[in-house]
């Protein structure tokens, strides 16, 4: 068996077994596996070699809590598979400042994206555009994550615990802005906790459910590519729309095309008006100052991008839950220690151009302590570009407040103890 562990270091089982002596070597294919898992359990940390054993796996996740600040909550219920809420401060301080439209001239969508083989949970996580840093590469804002749900079932209750956890994290009178597909559990949960925030719906997806629809309905390959061009074309009444009531109007006028079948109503008409609704949002989301959207035919792009990410990292493998979460937190730790480097110069960030008092030279840093550079980083991650802009509890009116408040240039104390003086 010392020939089939060292080759399982650079070999796949399968290959160690086609290549082993047949009088010497393994019982069968079996015997390979079996060193292959246990090498596998053998070269995890100490204390994360865990059996597959799903309760074994939760139960592990409980316990590296009080080690990983980054699991905020484990949620068991009588009925439902456990649910997971992960995140750190840092998350949740640039998720605030940047997905507030309040607290900053500028803010970005958080994108809302379930996927799945990560593990034996699906993932749910958030992300944002991290405004305070640009590529080098190409010069846009990064996506960053924000907090992660994993779960195993995706009703609307399930979701309703991580979207009322994630309201929790906002100020109350926030409206960020939201965006997913067209996953109702999604939509509902967040309709709920953000009661006063657009819900953007990204069209690709709608795209893509309309063209699977009408092949169900069983309608001809010319027939759906001329219905599909009338309504998301160049030419159609999405792109060319310029108030949500043109786009109702162009898309009831498209759905009467298409009268009852006899007594019964004609399911692709009400699959085109089904369009209007959730796409009034994207429209509305052009009016938000600072926004950082291009046109109304917004697209969740962001969060399929970083799933992506999570595969590679995973190396496109379904990982037991602690490895999992603890992926997701190396994940998380990499993207910040990228923003600190770009304090220096260095790393595949920079400053954007309202952070940039924040660069420091080499010498300069390394002649800091280490409380002195936590506190710089601190400083950085509480910077707003615009922390006078306030929004009233309803929603309706924006405002600059002055940095002053009213009071005297130079003025320390408050109004009482600091009273006019005769010249």
């Amino acid at each position: 068996m010392a020939k089939v562990k060292e080759g399982l270091k650079t070999k796949r089982p399968a290959e160690v077994y086609r290549d082993a002596d047949a009088l010497h070597g393994p019982r069968n294919k079996q015997q390979v596996y079996n060193a292959s898992c246990r090498l596998n359990k053998e070269s995890l940390p100490a204390g994360r070699q865990h059996s597959t054993n799903f309760a074994d796996q939760v139960s592990a996740v409980e316990g590296m809590q009080d080690n990983m600040p980054f699991i905020r909550r484990v949620i068991k219920l009588p009925s439902k598979p456990p649910t997971i809420i992960c995140y750190t401060l840092d998350q949740v301080s640039d998720m605030v400042r940047f997905c507030d439209p309040a607290l900053s001239c500028q803010s970005t969508v958080l994108g809302v994206d379930k996927t799945f083989n990560l593990g034996p949970l699906h993932v749910t996580p958030t992300v944002f555009k991290n405004l305070s840093v640009t590529k080098r590469s190409d010069g846009d804002h990064p996506i960053f994550p924000g907090p992660t749900f994993i779960h195993g079932s995706s009703d609307t209750e399930m979701y309703n615990e991580f979207f009322r956890h994630l309201a929790g994290l906002f100020p109350a009178s926030a409206t960020p802005v939201l965006g997913s597909d067209e996953e109702g559990a999604i939509r509902r949960a967040a309709q709920q906790a953000f009661p006063r925030s657009l819900r953007l719906v990204c069209t690709k997806h709608v795209k893509d459910n309309f063209n699977n629809f009408l092949k169900d309905q069983g309608m001809r390959k010319q027939e759906r590519k001329a219905l599909k061009g009338e309504v998301f074309g160049d030419d159609g009444v999405l792109k060319n729309s310029r108030s949500t009531q043109e786009m109702n109007d162009g898309l009831r006028h498209l759905a009467a095309r298409y009268p009852p079948n006899g007594t019964a109503p004609n399911p692709i008409k009400k699959r085109v008006e089904k369009l209007i609704h959730p796409l009034e949002d994207n429209f509305r989301a052009l009016d938000k100052p600072g926004l950082l959207m291009q046109h109304f035919l917004w697209t969740n792009n962001n969060s399929e991008s970083f799933n992506h990410v999570l595969k590679q990292e995973t190396s496109w493998k379904s990982c037991q839950l602690p490895r999992l979460v603890s992926i997701l937190h190396d994940v998380v730790v990499e993207k910040y220690r990228e923003v600190e480097r770009c304090f220096l110069g260095l790393g595949e960030y920079q400053l954007a151009e309202e952070y940039k008092t924040f660069n420091l030279r080499r010498d300069d840093w390394l002649s800091k302590s280490a409380a002195q550079r936590s506190k710089h980083f601190k400083r950085f991650m509480s910077t707003s570009t615009n922390p006078g802009r306030v929004t009233s509890t309803d929603g309706k009116t924006t405002a600059r407040a002055p940095a002053h408040k009213g009071r005297k240039p130079g003025q320390r104390k408050r109004p009482r103890a600091d009273r006019t003086t005769r010249r």
